[in-house]
């Protein structure tokens, strides 16, 4: 996630869509999308603004090749640990939101 800048955290940049404020909200979403517990509106919200976003696209595929490592590398994973590292994501996720404003 480093390499997206700025512009791919804080709505700037490359968004064509107009909606900026999309983006945050589509970063703290995106676990519950991966984990297929986002639901009815607020999934099919999401899957627009991903068609219409190569940053937030790619912060999606990022976190799902992660993901893919960890279940590979560590079968025994509990639900518990895994609810750990998406917290932690989601931390990361705001901390860099903090530095790019």
């Amino acid at each position: 996630m480093k390499n997206q800048g700025k512009a791919g955290m804080n709505g700037g940049g490359h968004h064509h869509h107009g909606k900026k404020g999309n983006c945050k909200k589509t970063l703290t979403q995106m676990s519950e999308y991966v984990d297929d517990d986002l639901k009815g509106p607020g999934r099919k919200s999401l899957e627009s603004h991903l068609a219409n976003c190569k940053a937030c696209m790619a912060v999606l595929n990022t976190l799902k090749k992660t993901i893919e490592i960890f279940r590979v590398s560590t079968p025994r994973m509990t639900k518990a640990m895994a609810k750990d590292i998406r917290v932690g994501i989601k931390h990361e996720i705001a901390a860099a939101e903090r530095k790019g404003k």
